[in-house]
């Protein structure tokens, strides 16, 4: 979620794409993270109890419906479908169609002048700084 989408008191679900996701609302907002009170129990080998506040990216954060759900991320949502319709067009197992579509996206960043080696290296320090947050 973006800063911006944010707001205070704003049911969200925190947590990395893996990691445990917790409900929450947001109490108060800073520049890079808010303060996110939690509504229910957090933490497996150390369990915490609802009310504790934490610190939380915004980009680990995600809104909640009114059954207290994330809402799924809508570029995910995206690229879900585009990996299942190549796995569903192309009668390929799921990991040769994610290769594929990798392989298409490094054509376009070819096209576009862009280093998809850099972007791949960038996206590994996000997804290691979202894992480290949780």
């Amino acid at each position: 979620m973006l800063r911006e989408n944010c707001k205070e008191q704003m049911r969200v679900v925190f947590g990395t794409g893996r990691g445990q996701k917790t409900l929450g609302v947001v109490e108060k907002m800073n520049a890079k993270k808010a303060k996110v009170r939690t509504l229910e129990v957090r933490g497996m080998a150390h369990q915490r109890g609802p009310g504790q506040i934490w610190n939380v990216p915004y980009s680990l954060m995600e809104p909640a419906n009114d059954a207290g759900q994330a809402v799924p991320d809508q570029v995910q949502q995206q690229l879900l479908a585009i990996v299942k319709g190549v796995e569903r067009d192309q009668g390929c197992a799921l990991q040769s169609a994610l290769r594929d579509v990798l392989t298409d996206l490094r054509h376009i960043a070819a096209d576009l002048g862009l280093d998809f080696d850099q972007a791949v290296t960038g996206s590994e320090e996000v997804y290691a700084e979202e894992l480290a947050d949780e």
